[in-house]
C-alpha cells in the first residue's frame, strides 16, 4: 500500500516541477528580452553580442526542451533521464536550427541589404531621439517619449525602415542629416 502512495505522488511532483520550470523559463526569457531592448539604443561590444547569442540559443533550447518533455510524456523512461534527454535534444536542436537559419539568411542577403542593415543599426539612436525626418519632412518620432518607448522604437526601427517608401533615397537623406545640437 505504501508503494501506491509513492508512485501516485511522483506524477504530482513531475507536474509541479514542470510548472515551476516553465514559469522560471518565462521569467528568464522576459529578463533576456528586456536586456535586448536595453542594447538596441547603445552600441555593444562583440563579447556582449556573442554572450547574448550564446544565452539566447540556450534559453530557446530550454524552452523547446519543455515542449519536448511534455510531448514525450507517454514514453516509458525514467523521469530524470527524460528531463536530461529532452534538455540535451532541445538545446542541440535549437542551437543548430538558429545557426543554420542565421547563416542562410546572411548568405542570401545582397551586399546592398547588408550595407543598409549596417546604416540602419547606426540610425537607431537617432530615430529613437527624434532626430530623423522622413522625405516628406515629418519627424519619425514625435517628442517627448518615455525611455521604455524610446527603447522599443530603437529596436523596431531597422525592421520598419527596411520597408520605407523610396528606401534608398530615405537612407541617403538620413545619412546626410546632421546630428541635433543640445540646447
Amino acid at each position: 500500500m505504501n508503494t501506491k502512495k509513492n508512485s501516485a505522488s511522483a506524477p504530482n511532483f513531475n507536474w509541479w516541477a514542470l510548472y515551476f520550470f516553465t514559469i522560471f523559463y518565462i521569467a528568464v526569457e522576459f529578463g533576456f528580452n528586456f536586456q535586448l531592448l536595453n542594447l538596441t539604443v547603445d552600441f555593444a561590444s562583440e563579447d556582449i553580442l556573442l554572450g547574448l547569442e550564446f544565452w539566447g540559443r540556450v534559453f530557446s533550447g530550454v524552452g523547446l526542451s519543455l515542449v519536448l518533455y511534455r510531448l514525450s510524456a507517454r514514453l516509458d523512461f525514467l523521469s530524470g533521464l527524460r528531463y536530461v534527454l529532452c534538455l540535451v535534444v532541445g538545446i542541440a536542436l535549437m542551437w543548430n536550427v538558429q545557426k543554420f537559419l542565421t547563416d542562410y539568411l546572411v548568405a542570401q542577403a545582397s551586399l546592398e541589404d547588408k550595407k543598409i542593415s549596417l546604416f540602419l543599426s547606426v540610425f537607431t539612436s537617432k530615430a529613437a531621439d527624434g532626430a530623423l525626418m522622413s522625405l516628406s519632412g515629418h519627424p519619425i518620432v514625435s517628442q517627448p517619449i518615455a525611455e521604455p518607448d524610446r527603447k522599443v522604437i530603437a529596436s523596431l526601427f531597422p525592421a520598419i525602415a527596411l520597408y520605407a517608401p523610396n528606401r534608398i533615397e530615405q537612407i541617403a537623406a538620413w545619412k546626410d542629416s546632421p546630428m541635433p545640437t543640445e540646447t
